[in-house]
């Protein structure tokens, strides 16, 4: 599956325009946490942008506890900001991972993941049939030691088989979604904690025939609260 990279990675490009001498940046991408009409940094941690110029043609940001990924010009040192994109992030809590039979198994990839805003962010592609009607459900499970030192994040896509294992590859159509999880679901405040991802890949022998494994990958640096 191919990979789509995710605008937050922008945000270290962007910063290398950001101008010390006017403090103003062009394209800046961060994600962000809507609270009382302000949208809260996670790159730049307790930094809030005031929306100046909206061309978005949407008020969405305006909602509490909303988070979004943000694609702005920052105006001045006073965090005014011309927001030019704006993109839906789905808040979405890690549950404890009982380990089943009939575990969902469609594949994704995680094109990026990052920590924020007392967050993991994943950014999520997958396989979908556009001639389908399928919800293709998404979630995450946790599952710890002991004292929580060590973490496998389980990401679980149901997706009625829309994959190149049982589909026409030319059939499907690769789409993204964008997640934030709480880490406080996983996370023992004072003890760090070393987070890994557990997923379905498709995989490719010798031969070239496909099929469907669960692989861990590392994730995000040790993360403390």
């Amino acid at each position: 599956m191919k990979k789509f990279i995710l605008p937050i990675l922008c945000c270290l490009i962007a910063t290398s325009c950001l101008k010390e001498s006017t403090f103003t940046a062009t394209n800046y991408v961060d994600f962000v946490t809507s609270y009382e009409g302000k949208l809260y940094s996670d790159y730049y941690s307790g930094v809030a942008f005031t929306v100046k110029e909206n061309k978005t043609g949407t008020s969405a940001w305006k909602k509490d506890g909303a988070r979004f990924v943000i694609e702005c010009d920052i105006l001045n040192r006073a965090m005014e900001i011309r927001l030019n994109k704006l993109t839906e992030v789905s808040i979405q809590k890690a549950k404890a991972y009982l380990e089943t039979e009939n575990e969902a198994d469609d594949p994704v990839v995680i094109a990026n993941n990052n920590i924020g805003g007392g967050y993991l962010n994943l950014a999520v592609d997958y396989y979908a049939d556009p001639a389908s009607d399928c919800a293709h459900d998404i979630q995450f499970f946790y599952q710890a030691n002991d004292d929580h030192s060590e973490v496998s994040i389980h990401v679980l896509h149901s997706g009625n088989h829309e994959n190149p294992v049982y589909m026409d590859e030319k059939k499907l159509e690769v789409r993204e979604r964008i997640y934030s999880i709480p880490l406080e679901d996983f996370v023992k405040k004072g003890t760090p904690c070393q987070p890994s991802l557990v997923l379905y890949d498709v995989m490719k022998d010798e031969s070239g025939n496909l099929s469907i494994q669960k692989n861990t990958y590392p994730a995000t640096g040790v993360i403390n609260l």
